[in-house]
Parts: C-alpha cells; structure tokens; sequence
C-alpha cells in the first residue's frame, strides 16, 4: 500500500503474514486507527544457538528456525549442518535447540557447545567441563544439579557432569 492509499484498502491479515514471513519475526499485528493511522505490532524471535561456523554459521531461536547470520554472537554452537536464514533445522538439531531454550539463561550462558549422542544431549561449557544431559525429561531438576555442582570450590578439578539421572548426578574429576 503506497502513502495516502486508503486505509480500507489494507489487508491487515495480508500484511502480518508478509511480516511473519520474514524469519526474525515470531508474530506481528496489524491494526488500522481512523482516522489515518496503521500500527504494527511485531514480536521478535530470540537466539538460543549458532549452528555452522564463519560465513554460514546462523543465529537459531527455541523452535529451531534460522533467524540471522551468526555474527559475532556468543551462543552456544549446535553441531551440525548449518542451514540458510528462514530455513529449519534438522529433527535432531531442534530437539538439541529446544532443550537449549529450554535451560536457565545463566547455565546456558556457560555452554560453549551441545550435541545429540546416542545417550542424549552432551553440552560443553567454556571452561571444557562435559556435561551428559541425556534426555529431555526434568530440565529443572537437572539445571539445578549441574548449578549446584559446579558452584563447588574445586571447580578447575571437574571434568563430567552426569546429570541423566539428576537425582543421582555424578561427578567425574580430571
């Protein structure tokens, strides 16, 4: 719709999905305002990962959609293919990116990198500490055990961290 077109000519549903189209866009609204104004209403997506590296890495949100060049961002990186922006993910890379948007912020923060292995999800974090994660199932329960182990004095000294079984997290030292 050009300037001083209308407004009863806008095709506000036409308009959100041309906007959601558009892969950083989650949701947008369109509304018109009489007497002569149109408001957009737009909800981003937020990255949780980077799949691929250099020129083809990519910014993912928790639905596993490519949003944005991966830049300079500090995410955690998704092994894998990467994909072009507004393209999907493999079946397995959104199961490891849905588990990803799924933890704490400040725990996600410290994974440098995460995977699918037979077993589950395996996370690295920046200090190369491992983490087996294992299956989606008690993301609370095994957040918190992964916190509160390594919040422990002898931190330099951990090198796995088994929560699979958060009740029963283990420790393996280097």
């Amino acid at each position: 719709m050009a300037s001083g077109s209308p407004m009863v000519g806008l095709d506000a549903p036409a308009v959100e999905r041309r906007l959601e189209a558009v892969p950083w866009v989650e949701r947008a609204s369109v509304s018109r305002a009489w007497p002569g104004t149109v408001r957009i209403s737009l909800v981003e997506r937020r990255p949780v990962a980077v799949v691929g590296s250099g020129a083809a890495g990519v910014q993912v949100d928790g639905d596993g959609r490519a949003i944005a060049p991966a830049g300079d961002a500090e995410l955690p990186l998704v092994a894998g293919d990467p994909v072009a922006v507004g393209e999907r993910l493999t079946a397995t890379q959104r199961w490891v990116v849905a588990n990803l948007a799924a933890m704490p912020s400040s725990l996600r923060e410290e994974i440098a990198t995460a995977s699918a292995t037979p077993t589950g999800i395996r996370l690295t974090l920046g200090d190369d500490i491992e983490v087996r994660w294992g299956d989606s199932s008690q993301p609370s329960a095994k957040a918190d055990a992964v916190t509160v182990l390594l919040e422990q004095a002898d931190r330099p000294t951990i090198a796995v961290i088994d929560v699979t079984v958060p009740r029963a997290a283990t420790v393996t030292r280097s």
